[in-house]
């Protein structure tokens, strides 16, 4: 019996299926994790690069333009997004201070600044439903999360 169990305590070769066995959950766990990060920041580079797409065209079609009102729609054509999803900001600057109005006129020695502010805003729902497992130790939220990009120009 005794030299039974010893053979049985000396024997390997099953060791690494057992501790892959327990190191595999952790792993894919991880990886899971890397590629909801990697296709999350994805999403929010989208959203990033239409907002900077629609400004850079303010920059060469509305050079020296006052109505930039289409800005809003573009950016939310640009993300595949509605329209209620983008904000558009605009604001007046005499001499680095901010006016209550983006019509209103500065002074005749004033440094006049006009800026254009866009931001857009979608949902990412990771790819992976961790479910169960998150759950169990406590991560609340997992099914979705907000995203944003945005962008501002000077534009006088």
């Amino acid at each position: 019996m005794r030299r039974r169990l010893s053979i049985l305590l000396a024997d390997s070769a099953g060791a690494s299926v057992i501790e892959l066995a327990l190191a595999f959950p952790l792993l894919m766990f991880l990886l899971l994790g890397a590629v909801d990060y990697a296709v999350a920041i994805a999403a929010k580079l989208k959203l990033e690069q239409a907002v900077n797409k629609v400004i850079e065209e303010a920059l060469v079609v509305g050079a020296g333009s006052n109505d930039y009102d289409y800005l809003k729609q573009e950016v939310a054509t640009a993300s595949g997004l509605p329209l209620t999803s983008v904000t558009e900001t605009k604001w007046l600057e005499c001499d680095g201070v901010a006016q209550s109005s983006w019509n209103g006129s500065c002074s005749s020695t004033a440094i006049i600044s006009r800026y254009i502010s866009l931001s857009v805003t979608g949902t990412f729902t990771p790819p992976f439903d961790y479910g169960s497992f998150a759950r169990r130790y406590g991560a609340t939220g997992m099914s979705s999360m907000t995203i944003t990009g945005s962008s501002r120009i000077r534009v006088q």
